[in-house]
Parts: structure tokens; C-alpha cells; sequence
């Protein structure tokens, strides 16, 4: 999945599904994949069937809300944020798609704030580009790069849609070092 390689990480986790159909782990885990691959409406089938089998995953709503979010289906995205207990970046970054700026603001301050949040650099960049800040977005990504944190999904990521065409995005994702 990280270096892009969706039809075999697709082929992979089919293979998981079938060892162990009841694993809401493993259907969590797929929903990333399929996520990452814009397979949208196939992720989201995912991610409910992990929430089916235990509605305490966790990963699968905060994943979920991922799907909705690139959907564009930001109430929904909301609702899964909120269900995965989301309190951080990831609900920041819902609010902000849902035009409710302040309340994206107020959490992310919250955040910037907590030196123990700094192992959420990642999102917290996508949630400032949420918000159209792009100058905070890279300065957190960079942040996310030297702690090495999630980065390696950078390159493939939909949250990163809306500055995969700016120069220091293209400039870091070459510093990750990720094969075409």
C-alpha cells in the first residue's frame, strides 16, 4: 500500500479476509487500503463490516470517516469522528470541510499546544490544509517527516489531494524515497 502497489495489497487482504473472516481487524485494515486506493464506496462496505463485528474498532470509524470525508459526505464523516471518540486532528480537519472554521481552530490550538500531541503531525497538517493554511499544513508535515510519522502514506494519501500539485509537496514526498 505505501508504494502504491493497490492490486497487490487488495489481493493480500482478500487473502486475510479469507483466513479470518471475522476479524474486525482485518476488515479495518482493508478499508485503509481501499481508502488509499479511491475505492471509496468499497472501503466504506469495509469499514462497516469491522464495525459489525465489534463496534468497539475503533480504527474502523476513525477510517470510516476518512471515506466519508473524501466522498465529501462531511456530516457523515462528523458522525464517525465522533464515534471513534475523536477529539483531535481528524475532527479538526471534518469541521474544517464543514466550513466550521473556529471550532477547527479551537481544537488545533489545543493540539499545538500539547507537546505530547507532536506525534500527530501528520494529521495535524491535513487539517490545516483543510483549512486552507497551506505555510502550517507543510510546516507540520515537516514536523510529521523528521518523527517519522505515517509519512511513508504521504505519497498516496487523499488527504493530501489538495497540495499534491505544490512544490514542497512534490519536494518531500521525493525525500521520502518512494519507488514509482
Amino acid at each position: 500500500m505505501a508504494l502504491g502497489r493497490f492490486p497487490e495489497a487488495i489481493s493480500e487482504m482478500e487473502r486475510a479476509v479469507a483466513l479470518d473472516p471475522l476479524a474486525p481487524a482485518v476488515h479495518s485494515s482493508y478499508c485503509r487500503i481501499l481508502y488509499r486506493a479511491r475505492k471509496y464506496p468499497e472501503a466504506k462496505a469495509r469499514c462497516e463490516r469491522a464495525i459489525e463485528l465489534d463496534p468497539q474498532t475503533f480504527s474502523a470509524y476513525n477510517r470510516l470517516s476518512n471515506v466519508y470525508d473524501a466522498m465529501g459526505d462531511y456530516p457523515r464523516a462528523l458522525e464517525a469522528q465522533k464515534k471513534q471518540r475523536g477529539f483531535g486532528p481528524g475532527l479538526a480537519r471534518v469541521y474544517a470541510l464543514m466550513g466550521r472554521r473556529e471550532e477547527a481552530r479551537k481544537i488545533l490550538s489545543g493540539l499545538v499546544t500539547d507537546s505530547s500531541q507532536m506525534r500527530f503531525g501528520y494529521d495535524i497538517a491535513t487539517a490545516y490544509f483543510a483549512l486552507g493554511e497551506k505555510d502550517l499544513g507543510f510546516s507540520w508535515l515537516e514536523k510529521a517527516f523528521e518523527q517519522r510519522d505515517l509519512v511513508i502514506f504521504t505519497k498516496f494519501d487523499p488527504k493530501f489531494d489538495s497540495v499534491r500539485h505544490d512544490p514542497r509537496f512534490q519536494a518531500l514526498v521525493k525525500r521520502l524515497k518512494i519507488p514509482d
